[in-house]
Protein backbone atom coordinates (compact mmCIF):
# COMPACT_ATOMS: atom_id res chain seq x y z
CA UNK A 1 0.00 0.00 0.00
CA UNK A 2 1.38 3.44 -0.87
CA UNK A 3 1.86 6.23 1.67
CA UNK A 4 2.16 9.92 0.74
CA UNK A 5 1.71 12.74 3.74
CA UNK A 6 1.58 16.00 1.13
CA UNK A 7 2.18 17.90 4.30
CA UNK A 8 5.26 16.75 4.55
CA UNK A 9 5.63 15.67 0.68
CA UNK A 10 7.42 11.98 2.55
CA UNK A 11 6.27 8.89 0.60
CA UNK A 12 6.82 5.33 0.59
CA UNK A 13 7.06 5.17 -3.16
CA UNK A 14 9.36 4.21 -5.70
CA UNK A 15 11.55 7.30 -7.17
CA UNK A 16 10.14 7.58 -11.03
CA UNK A 17 11.34 6.10 -13.63
CA UNK A 18 12.92 8.54 -16.65
CA UNK A 19 12.03 6.51 -19.92
CA UNK A 20 12.57 8.05 -23.73
CA UNK A 21 9.32 7.86 -25.29
CA UNK A 22 8.95 8.58 -29.24
CA UNK A 23 5.48 10.46 -29.98
CA UNK A 24 3.77 9.79 -33.14
CA UNK A 25 0.74 12.66 -34.10
CA UNK A 26 -1.44 9.29 -35.24
CA UNK A 27 -3.47 11.39 -37.01
CA UNK A 28 -1.28 11.48 -40.10
CA UNK A 29 -0.17 8.14 -39.71
CA UNK A 30 0.13 6.37 -43.86
CA UNK A 31 -1.96 3.46 -42.60
CA UNK A 32 -5.30 4.72 -41.14
CA UNK A 33 -5.86 3.11 -37.54
CA UNK A 34 -9.30 1.82 -36.80
CA UNK A 35 -11.16 0.70 -33.79
CA UNK A 36 -10.90 -3.02 -35.33
CA UNK A 37 -7.32 -3.67 -35.34
CA UNK A 38 -6.20 -1.30 -33.29
CA UNK A 39 -8.88 -0.72 -30.48
CA UNK A 40 -8.76 2.73 -30.76
CA UNK A 41 -9.96 5.12 -33.75
CA UNK A 42 -9.12 8.72 -34.08
CA UNK A 43 -12.42 10.36 -35.27
CA UNK A 44 -13.45 14.08 -35.61
CA UNK A 45 -17.26 14.84 -34.98
CA UNK A 46 -18.63 17.77 -34.37
CA UNK A 47 -21.14 17.82 -30.98
CA UNK A 48 -23.29 21.03 -29.76
CA UNK A 49 -21.53 21.06 -26.43
CA UNK A 50 -19.36 24.57 -26.62
CA UNK A 51 -15.89 24.54 -24.31
CA UNK A 52 -17.76 26.66 -21.87
CA UNK A 53 -20.19 23.73 -21.11
CA UNK A 54 -17.58 21.26 -20.76
CA UNK A 55 -15.87 23.16 -18.39
CA UNK A 56 -18.31 23.96 -16.42
CA UNK A 57 -17.62 22.71 -12.92
CA UNK A 58 -21.13 23.30 -11.48
CA UNK A 59 -22.94 20.15 -10.73
CA UNK A 60 -25.58 21.75 -13.41
CA UNK A 61 -23.16 22.04 -15.91
CA UNK A 62 -21.09 18.77 -15.27
CA UNK A 63 -24.63 17.13 -15.56
CA UNK A 64 -25.40 18.77 -18.89
CA UNK A 65 -21.97 18.09 -20.32
CA UNK A 66 -22.07 14.63 -19.39
CA UNK A 67 -25.73 14.33 -20.71
CA UNK A 68 -25.25 15.68 -24.04
CA UNK A 69 -21.89 14.83 -24.96
CA UNK A 70 -21.89 10.98 -23.53
CA UNK A 71 -25.34 11.07 -25.46
CA UNK A 72 -22.98 11.82 -28.64
CA UNK A 73 -20.05 8.92 -27.72
CA UNK A 74 -22.74 6.60 -27.27
CA UNK A 75 -24.86 7.12 -30.62
CA UNK A 76 -20.94 7.67 -32.57
CA UNK A 77 -20.01 4.17 -31.32
CA UNK A 78 -23.36 2.67 -31.49
CA UNK A 79 -23.08 3.32 -35.37
CA UNK A 80 -19.74 2.33 -35.80
CA UNK A 81 -20.20 -0.84 -34.37
CA UNK A 82 -23.85 -1.88 -34.32
CA UNK A 83 -23.35 -2.56 -30.60
CA UNK A 84 -25.93 -1.43 -27.77
CA UNK A 85 -24.41 -2.04 -24.82
CA UNK A 86 -22.35 0.93 -24.67
CA UNK A 87 -20.97 3.03 -21.42
CA UNK A 88 -19.61 5.93 -22.41
CA UNK A 89 -16.85 7.33 -19.76
CA UNK A 90 -14.72 10.97 -20.42
CA UNK A 91 -11.87 12.81 -19.74
CA UNK A 92 -11.90 16.15 -20.04
CA UNK A 93 -8.83 18.81 -19.83
CA UNK A 94 -8.21 22.84 -19.94
CA UNK A 95 -5.10 22.77 -21.31
CA UNK A 96 -5.48 26.72 -21.78
CA UNK A 97 -1.73 28.54 -21.28
CA UNK A 98 -1.48 31.08 -18.78
CA UNK A 99 0.45 33.32 -20.71
CA UNK A 100 -2.46 33.15 -23.68
CA UNK A 101 -5.45 32.79 -21.93
CA UNK A 102 -7.73 33.81 -25.10
CA UNK A 103 -6.00 30.63 -27.06
CA UNK A 104 -9.08 28.44 -25.19
CA UNK A 105 -7.44 24.70 -25.97
CA UNK A 106 -10.07 22.52 -24.47
CA UNK A 107 -9.42 18.67 -25.12
CA UNK A 108 -12.12 16.23 -24.57
CA UNK A 109 -11.53 12.38 -25.33
CA UNK A 110 -14.41 9.93 -24.99
CA UNK A 111 -13.59 6.51 -24.00
CA UNK A 112 -16.28 3.98 -24.38
CA UNK A 113 -16.44 0.34 -23.27
CA UNK A 114 -19.45 -2.33 -25.20
CA UNK A 115 -19.74 -5.28 -25.42
CA UNK A 116 -22.33 -7.41 -27.37
CA UNK A 117 -24.14 -10.36 -25.49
Amino acid sequence: MAHVDYGTKINNLNKPLTVAVTAHDLRYASSRLTWQKGNFELIERPTDVTAEQFLDKSPEGKKFGEGSYYRDCKTLVEEMTGCKNVVPHAGLWDNTREDAPDRRLVEVQCWVFYYDE
